[in-house]
């Protein structure tokens, strides 16, 4: 499969030279290469003049849903796409007529329509999907908004969750399994996937924190936690 687009600003015109692409999805036994030294089926690129960037990979296969091994996630792609001075996007894509689309919660999503795409066949064996992305313009708290956040909350589960900065996004692990990116919308709230996720931080004093925490993807999830370990 021949995975190819353009990156473009956020006036969606002006392409972007050297935006880093970087993509990564299951091998053909569905489950991820998280510990091989060949980290299998990810890769990064840099676009070129005209802001392209083009992959080569197999086309992507369904796998069973962690929690019910009954439920499928449809095929798809993982890609994160970073710029200067644009907003950094984590995003998946999706094909076409693929059977699991209408019964997972991020493909029902009416945000979901524009990334679930067409596959055109070029030759016998070889098929080509193009995915043109727009980014947003940095929006971001200053420095010191995410020195406070940033840290381990226990939260009223008993689960424990962890965030901390990478570039312009705040990344969150829960009970140390890495989870997604989350960017900011304001008010000390940060946001990702479809809407889905939402961690909207109460600022304390003495570096101190509290987080409302809501996750709505596969199952409602409302926790509140405070932070009991800071980083310097």
């Amino acid at each position: 499969m021949h995975l190819s687009g353009t990156i473009f600003r956020d006036d969606e015109r002006t392409p972007l030279q050297d935006c880093l692409v970087e993509i990564w999805q299951c091998k053909q036994d569905q489950l991820y290469d998280n510990v091989s030294d060949d980290f299998s089926y990810r890769a990064s690129q840099k676009t070129n003049a005209s802001g392209k960037y083009k992959f080569i990979t197999a086309i992507p296969i369904p796998y069973p849903n962690d929690e019910n091994p009954d439920i499928f996630r449809p095929a798809h792609i993982h890609m994160r796409i970073s710029a200067k001075d644009q907003q950094d996007l984590i995003t998946q894509i999706y094909l076409k007529n693929d059977p699991y689309l209408d019964t997972d919660p991020s493909t029902k999503s009416a945000l979901s329509i524009n990334r679930i795409l067409s596959l055109k066949r070029i030759k016998e064996k070889e098929t080509e999907v193009n995915f043109d992305i727009v980014l947003k313009k940095e929006y971001m708290p200053d420095d010191s908004v995410f020195h406070k956040i940033e840290g381990v909350y226990k939260m009223n589960d008993n689960s424990m969750m962890e965030f901390y900065r990478e570039g312009d996004l705040l990344f969150w692990k829960w009970n140390h399994v890495l989870r997604g990116g989350l960017s900011y919308k304001g008010e000390n709230t940060f946001i990702g996937g479809v809407n889905d996720t939402e961690a909207r931080f109460e600022l304390q004093p003495k570096g101190n924190a509290k987080l409302i925490f809501r996750f709505s993807r596969r199952k409602q999830i409302s926790l509140e936690g405070n932070k009991i370990l800071q980083y310097s």
